[in-house]
């Protein structure tokens, strides 16, 4: 990220992709017991793969990443750790019995990580 200053639609787009995928792809797992599989599965399904839901649509996290993805930020640490994550999630198929459920765990924790830190740089002043 250049020293030069971001437009204001850019902050507002940093802002809205911490909401909409930042918080969104943890809500239900930061809550769940890692040692719970059932539940950790359950809780990564709907985080990370309905992530969004109004009506009956469902876009799952790595949609809104596609979407939201702040191109003019495309060098930016946070948005290479973000696709980095993605990537790693893209390998697990978490319905399959033998899915690392802790490493997709870690994996959508990054995601949040990333967003947060993103908002406190390059969010609204």
């Amino acid at each position: 990220m250049s020293g030069a200053p971001l437009p204001a639609a850019l902050h507002d787009a940093v802002d809205d992709l911490h909401h909409d995928l930042g918080k969104a792809i943890v809500f239900l797992t930061r809550a769940t017991a890692p040692d719970d599989p059932a539940a950790l599965r359950e809780a990564l399904t709907d985080d990370i793969l309905r992530t969004r839901r109004s009506g009956a649509a469902v876009e799952p996290a790595a949609a809104i990443w596609a979407r939201r993805r702040p191109a003019a930020l495309a060098d930016d640490p946070d948005v290479r750790a973000i696709d980095a994550a993605f990537a790693r999630l893209a390998r697990i198929d978490l319905a399959a019995p033998d899915a690392d459920l802790p490493a997709a765990a870690a994996a959508a924790r990054a995601v949040a990580d990333a967003c947060r830190r993103l908002k406190a740089r390059c969010g609204r002043p």
